[in-house]
């Protein structure tokens, strides 16, 4: 990386009213000091453009693709540091700058890949290779208000400095994602071939869950982020 003075020219420069056609930015120890309409060359690391769009990066919340990325099919399980290495190189050529990496907590015994052991390796090798990686990599813990057991393992995660954003998410049937009994099938018997048998139990048991703990979990959740400072957020 340059850390000196050098300018990108030649660019179309999207800024937060406008397109600044043809336009230069120059950038000083990291940091932006001019947008121009003119083109100026400063600096032996300056770049031309050759009329690309020069636009900031983006931010994404929130993302599944690590999840695919680690299970690209059912079953079918890549190394989680080969998928977190190869994941960033795709974020990074996107103009992804910052990414919150999903992860689920949530009382699913067909998805392998959001068990509680699963959910907390991944979180730890994210952590072990953030230095290595491309984009700013942080982490997202979705909090299922069903999972019982999830409270536990995300509070010590947070005490551990390992979870940057929490969101709090109700997959019971009747609302959100599933809003019917067909929706909830296809999703678990058709892409993860779970059976009847499965797919009847864990509806069963999330409304159970639900009625006895859900408010009662979501509340303690959110006030576990908030004594850690910990940005909460909701989901479906």
């Amino acid at each position: 990386m340059n850390d000196g003075i050098f300018s990108i020219f030649n660019a179309d420069i999207v800024t937060p009213d406008m397109v600044l056609e043809r336009g230069s930015v120059v950038i000083n120890e990291g940091k932006i000091e001019t947008i121009s309409h003119n083109d100026i060359i400063i600096g032996s690391g300056s770049i031309d453009a050759e009329g690309a769009f020069l636009m900031p990066g983006f931010i994404d919340m929130h993302s599944d693709s690590v999840e695919k990325e680690i299970e690209s099919r059912p079953g079918t399980y890549l190394a989680t540091n080969i998928a977190l290495l190869e994941l960033d190189k795709k974020l990074a050529a996107a103009g992804v700058t910052t990414i919150f990496h999903s992860v689920s907590f949530a009382d699913d015994v067909i998805i392998v890949i959001r068990s509680l052991d699963v959910v907390e390796s991944i979180i730890r090798e994210i952590r072990r290779l953030k230095e290595r990686l491309l984009v700013n990599t942080l982490v997202h813990a979705r909090f299922e208000i069903t999972h019982q057991n999830g409270l536990s393992v995300i509070e010590r995660l947070m005490d551990e400095n390992l979870i940057d954003l929490v969101s709090i998410m109700d997959h019971t049937p009747g609302q959100g994602q599933f809003k019917s009994d067909e929706q909830i099938r296809g999703y678990y018997g058709d892409r993860f071939g779970a059976d009847a048998a499965s797919i009847r139990n864990l509806v069963e048991t999330r409304m159970s869950m639900r009625e006895k703990f859900g408010l009662m979990n979501a509340e303690k959740m959110m006030a576990i982020a908030r004594s850690r400072n910990i940005p909460i957020a909701s989901h479906d």
